[in-house]
């Protein structure tokens, strides 16, 4: 999983997903977000903690939000 502020646009931080479930903080008052789920079709030996593309991860397929809004409910 890899998230990033936006606007401007942040760096994606790239988090593993143990069991497909990754928690995610954000701030409620802060900018928008968007999530990538990053697929691998083989194990890799070693996936960057953070990038600036997402092709620089090595995923084989990344599947990306749009920018989502935080809200306090």
């Amino acid at each position: 999983m890899a998230v990033r502020a936006r606007d401007p646009d942040g760096p994606w931080i790239i988090s593993p997903a143990p069991g497909n479930s990754a928690p995610l903080t954000v701030d409620p008052a802060g900018p928008d977000y968007q999530i990538a789920v990053l697929v691998f079709l083989e194990a890799p030996d070693f996936v960057p903690a953070e990038v600036d593309l997402l092709a620089d991860s090595g995923a084989d397929f990344a599947f990306v939000t749009l920018p989502l809004s935080p809200e306090t409910l």
